[in-house]
């Protein structure tokens, strides 16, 4: 009988252990969950360029070295900045190839 009732306790031990880890592990997912959630839309600017485009020297130095090197630049990567609206490009000189993968779609109510 006495082993029962330690059996008993045992179980309703890891019961309460199970739920607990249960309990962490969707607190986890939910903060998980909320750390990958989508950005702002973002806009095309010239420091988003930049600063995806360029040498940290470049992108961070004066306006005048910035707006020099982006005329020159013909393959423009601004994927997975979840972009929604594409304009400003005429600041760009001959861009070739343009990356907006992962971007925005123009039908997200997420703005």
């Amino acid at each position: 009988m006495a082993d029962r009732r330690t059996k008993t306790k045992h179980v309703k031990k890891q019961q309460i252990s199970d739920k607990k880890l249960e309990e962490d592990l969707l607190k986890q997912f939910e903060e998980l969950k909320l750390e990958t959630t989508d950005p702002k839309p973002a806009r095309i600017t010239l420091s988003l360029i930049a600063k995806r485009n360029l040498p940290a020297a470049l992108a961070n130095g004066p306006q005048e070295n910035l707006i020099e090197s982006l005329a020159k630049i013909s393959h423009v990567r601004l994927d997975r900045e979840n972009i929604k609206h594409i304009d400003n490009l005429e600041m760009l000189g001959p861009v070739t190839n343009l990356y907006l993968q992962q971007r925005a779609q123009e039908g997200d109510q997420s703005s």
